[in-house]
């Protein structure tokens, strides 16, 4: 069988923090590359808090959230778990649903690999499938067939 991780929930598909580090460990580049930019963001943000000044060559985007997130007083960034940088989610995009190191993450960390609520679905070994869903609440799907 092979597993599929969906969302189970009004919020939809996204990842913890703590689940894209665990998968960054295993060798997810595209954990890492989320990571990467939600560091330089925190970065941006620390350096407006502490100095004032915003470091240059960081995009407008960033730069804009980071005066939002200093002038409401927050810590550190969102972090988006979307596995798009930008937090923007096309459908048939993002996390690789069942990829090793996303199903091995929310086996091991359980409820504190999303803010959203993951399950794994488990389907027979070479199905060719796509996640499909309303509303954040999500299904496997083949032709013909769904499994919830």
């Amino acid at each position: 069988m092979q597993k599929v991780v969906i969302s189970r929930c009004f919020d939809g598909f996204k990842i913890s923090k703590e689940c894209a580090e665990y998968m960054a460990a295993l060798g997810d580049t595209q954990a890492q590359a989320e990571l990467d930019v939600w560091h330089e963001r925190k970065f941006v943000i620390d350096s407006l808090r502490e100095s004032g000044v915003i470091p240059e060559g960081h995009d407008e985007y960033i730069v804009d959230e980071a005066k939002r997130c200093v002038d409401l007083g927050y810590a550190e960034p969102h972090f988006w778990g979307t596995g798009h940088p930008s937090g923007i989610h096309y459908a048939d995009s993002g996390y690789k649903r069942d990829g090793e190191a996303l199903v091995k993450a929310v086996e091991a960390l359980g409820e504190r690999a999303s803010p959203s609520k993951l399950k794994i679905v488990e389907i027979p070994d070479g199905v060719e499938f796509h996640v499909n869903g309303f509303d954040g609440y999500e299904y496997v799907a083949e032709n013909y067939r769904t499994w919830r």
